[in-house]
């Protein structure tokens, strides 16, 4: 991500960058008050530790480095704490964290959930991913809506964390989602990201290829959805490159194939020795360059 040089900027673009910078604080500062909250003593956060820390599998060192929070139930609670710290009903909905009804009544996003905060490159939050905790709640996973703060086809879950790791290792691996990138860092497979989606974008890509790494192992879920996304994902790997025409851009990705159609969240809380082959060279590999 480039520096910001004010003094290229137009009026307006500075307008627009200090009206960022502030939801960014905001932002910080929900993600904090979530974490918080889920160690609150009340029946519903305790009740939602103890899902993180026995159903979810991650241990309290995890939840701190990724600083997985909670939610409560409450139609007003977020807009309420940030209004204390001099946030208005205006940031909070610019943020993601407001939404309104065809009533015009503003209330809490995200509500009664497991709060995933999604952060860029550089570590600071950008927005967030939030699990249902009730098997009634649709949808099962809410991101923040796209905002110029927050673009999920631009982001890579854990990046911030796993950037180190992927150049040191000198690959990539690529999960679906944020809970099976979380799993794998507390596994101790680092240079792990996740997609957030149901394919590789161009952006994605150009986020790993060529400035961290050129090698890319596409680890998604073994269920049809998710062998369908590793199609599109190869798909848009070689237009993008094909696309490259003075032909500096090459990547070798590889795709890992999980046995029982299990995503790999599944696959490391079961049996984390079989996520072994992410070490090694055994996986199917797709050379692909211009």
């Amino acid at each position: 991500m480039p520096m910001w040089n004010s003094s290229r900027k137009t009026p307006q673009q500075k307008q627009q960058h200090e009206a960022d910078e502030r939801l960014i604080g905001m932002l910080k500062t929900a993600a904090d008050l979530f974490h918080q909250h889920l160690f609150a003593n009340t029946s519903d956060a305790k009740e939602t530790l103890r899902y993180v820390r026995e159903k979810r599998g991650f241990s309290d060192e995890t939840i701190q480095q990724f600083q997985i929070g909670y939610a409560p139930q409450q139609w007003q609670w977020l807009h309420e704490a940030l209004s204390k710290i001099g946030y208005s009903e205006h940031d909070l909905i610019e943020g993601g964290l407001m939404s309104r009804n065809d009533a015009g009544n503003t209330y809490d996003r995200f509500r009664h959930r497991l709060m995933i905060p999604i952060r860029d490159e550089r570590g600071r939050v950008r927005g967030f991913g939030a699990r249902a905790l009730k098997a009634e709640d649709s949808p099962k996973y809410l991101n923040s809506p796209q905002s110029s703060l927050f673009d999920k086809s631009r982001t890579l879950f854990g990046l911030d964390r796993a950037k180190r790791s992927i150049q040191d290792m000198g690959y990539a691996v690529i999960v679906e989602g944020y809970m099976d990138a979380i799993q794998a860092h507390q596994a101790g497979y680092t240079n792990v990201v996740a997609q957030m989606g149901t394919a590789l974008t161009e952006a994605q890509l150009g986020l790993l290829v060529p400035r961290n790494t050129q090698k890319i192992i596409l680890a998604l879920d073994a269920d049809q959805a998710g062998q369908n996304a590793t199609r599109r994902s190869l798909e848009v790997a070689r237009q993008t490159l094909k696309a490259d025409y003075a032909g500096r851009l090459t990547a070798d990705i590889r795709i890992l194939h999980i046995d029982d159609a299990k995503d790999p969240d599944d696959v490391l809380r079961e049996t984390p020795r079989k996520m072994g082959r992410l070490r090694r060279t055994r996986q199917t590999r797709r050379r692909i360059s211009d």
